[in-house]
């Protein structure tokens, strides 16, 4: 597809389970990596992908069946294990070595020494997750970005876009919405410990939009256990039952 493809129609980007979003290629592709796009085992954004669908087809308006089919397409990919391609080797010919009867002095290059700052803000990430430095909102951020892919998150005058997904996330996953009370501070926050970065300016230079660095972020998918039971049991900590909320609150209108 060419450019003026993606100017003239509406599209989303959609991601197979293994596919990385912040490799080189997809990142200075032909679509914008910034633009709208979800993973098909995301139930969340397929749910809401399938609402902007019936704006342009014909849907059927039954929540449940939709639902229903959402979950039995994402447990079909789910049951797809991935192929890993074999490197081939190739056949080597062995030459009869000649015996060596003289030395030979064989030069050496001097060892490159590896950069190891990638390593230490990762290991301060880490360490301040496991050493229960990070608020319980800080930590729901995490889940948030892992759980929806979401590594990049608006800030500015976008901020209050966010703010509306993560109240939609909480809903849905019944958490507390204390991620979305504090998202300002939270992201200030990442700032000041160096866990973010600008990734997106407006016509003014003022920052819309904020990255998980690099050295984090490719991490974020495949964290080692014992900094993901901390989030984990923050989340659990933060559980918030809206059905019984709204039940109260009906029942409060009542008397």
């Amino acid at each position: 597809m060419g450019a003026a493809w993606i100017i003239e129609n509406k599209h989303a980007a959609l991601f197979t389970p293994n596919f990385n979003l912040l490799s080189k290629e997809f990142q200075s592709g032909a679509l914008d990596p910034r633009e709208i796009g979800f993973y098909v085992t995301d139930e969340e954004r397929t749910l809401s992908f399938i609402q902007l669908l019936s704006e342009d087809f014909e849907i059927s308006k039954s929540h449940i069946i939709i639902s229903q089919s959402i979950k039995k397409f994402i447990a079909e990919i789910e049951n797809y294990k991935l192929e890993i391609v074999k490197p081939v080797v190739s056949e080597v010919v062995k030459i009869q070595e000649k015996p060596i009867t003289e030395k030979v002095n064989i030069k050496t290059e001097p060892t490159k020494a590896i950069s190891t700052s990638q390593t230490d803000l990762f290991s301060k990430f880490s360490s301040l997750i496991t050493s229960e430095k990070l608020k319980d909102d800080e930590l729901i951020l995490l889940h948030y970005i892992i759980e929806t892919r979401r590594f990049k998150l608006m800030t500015g005058w976008q901020e209050q876009n966010e703010i509306d997904n993560i109240k939609e996330w909480e809903l849905i996953n019944e958490i507390d919405n204390k991620l979305s009370r504090n998202y300002t501070s939270v992201l200030k926050r990442f700032e000041l410990r160096g866990f973010t970065e600008v990734s997106a300016v407006t016509s003014s230079n003022n920052p819309k939009e904020l990255k998980i660095k690099e050295e984090i972020s490719t991490h974020l998918l495949d964290l080692p256990d014992n900094v993901l039971n901390v989030i984990v049991e923050s989340i659990k900590k933060n559980h918030s039952d809206y059905t019984d909320k709204t039940k109260k609150e009906d029942a409060d209108l009542l008397f």
